[in-house]
């Protein structure tokens, strides 16, 4: 019994990584907070149009002062129609959480459905 735990475990571990590769959330860091000093670190990966327009979006004085004021998905909203570059790169890397919770989700919910459908055969 204690091999096929064993086994199971190394199993998941294996697989783990094949489908959640490895992610560093400090490469992201510019998203949550553009104006932090450090965020300019985080932005090296990417192309250098995006990168310019990090820049300029730090330098923009009443962004900065907006976006104390304002949620971040509203600031988000805000800085779309001027900053398109750096609005889609964020969107594409933010996407990955979004579509895996909804998937999550999805599974969860069929399973409940099922597991009630079979519960209900086995009552008769």
């Amino acid at each position: 019994m204690w091999h096929l735990v064993q086994e199971h475990l190394t199993l998941l571990h294996q697989k783990y990584h094949h489908y959640f590769l490895t992610f560093n959330t400090e490469q992201c860091s510019w998203i949550r907070n553009t104006f932090f000093s450090k965020a300019e670190m985080s932005t090296q990966e990417l192309h250098f149009p995006v990168r310019k327009n990090i820049l300029e979006l730090r330098n923009d004085g009443i962004l900065i002062l907006q976006s104390s004021d304002v949620p971040l998905d509203e600031f988000g909203t805000c800085i779309e129609e001027v900053y398109n570059r750096i609005w889609k790169v964020a969107i594409e890397i933010l996407l990955h959480f979004f579509i895996s919770y909804l998937c999550e989700q999805s599974f969860s919910s069929f399973l409940l459905i099922k597991n009630g459908k079979r519960s209900m055969l086995k009552g008769n």
